[in-house]
Parts: structure tokens; sequence; C-alpha cells
């Protein structure tokens, strides 16, 4: 039976994306839908967009997740990919150029990075919540 999306704080998005099969299966799921290849493509298009107008030298993905977006960014930038899911990070680390990109784990609502990013990217995460929850996401 397929595992059911039910979440409703903070906590327990951190445990789902935690399980093993969940992030195992997060690219697959994402790329065996046409519309999930065709959303995939247009973000990262959009992204690369900015990147070349903007030329950032520092850029923050946050709840990268499996580096699905990231891996696909392109530009003379230097890269921190955070998420707080150790599985998401092992395959993160996996499909990113570690030259380009460092990984860290760190909880969202407590980035505490101590660095300014030009170029800040997310997808997905915030969805999760509620508007009280993300804005404590946005001022971070």
């Amino acid at each position: 039976m397929k595992p059911k999306f039910d979440i409703n704080s903070k906590e327990e998005v951190k445990k789902w994306y935690e399980k093993k099969d969940i992030a195992g299966k997060y690219l697959e799921k994402r790329f065996q839908d046409p519309m999930g290849i065709l959303r995939h493509v247009k973000q990262v298009e959009v992204i690369n967009s900015q990147i070349r107008r903007r030329k950032p030298k520092d850029v923050l993905d946050i709840a990268c997740g499996p580096a699905r977006v990231s891996k696909d960014l392109k530009g003379n930038f230097k890269g921190l990919a955070v998420d707080n899911s150790d599985e998401m990070l092992k395959i993160a680390k996996k499909r990113l150029n570690l030259k380009k990109w460092q990984l860290k784990k760190v909880d969202a609502f407590k980035l505490k990075l101590n660095k300014k990013f030009d170029l800040v990217t997310s997808f997905r995460f915030v969805r999760h919540f509620k508007i009280d929850k993300r804005k404590i996401v946005y001022k971070e």
C-alpha cells in the first residue's frame, strides 16, 4: 500500500522525509509523470535565467532534498544545499558537484547560517505548512 502523506507539523515533515523508502523513490516519483518532468524543466529554466541575469556568487537551496533542482543549476557560483533529512542529503551528495556545492544538515526554521546569499531557492517545502509556519521560514 502506498504511504499516505498526511502530516500536520514540521516534526512530521522531518520524519516523513527521513524515511529511506520516501527519500529513495523521491526522484523516480517526480520524473515518472510527464507533468512532473515538465514542472521540473520549467522550474530549472526559470532559475537558470535568473542566474544568467543576476550572476549570483552565493546560492542557497533550502530543503534541497535529493538535489532535484540544484543539480541542474548552471553558472559560476558557490552553492549551499541544506536539508534536515540525512537520507535526502546522502542522495544529494551523490548527485551534486561537491566542488561547486556544499551540503549541510539544517532545520529551515532555524537556519542560522551567518552568511548572506545572492539567490535563495526552495521548492515544494513550504507548501507543507500553513501561513504562520511559512512566515517563520520566510523570515529566516
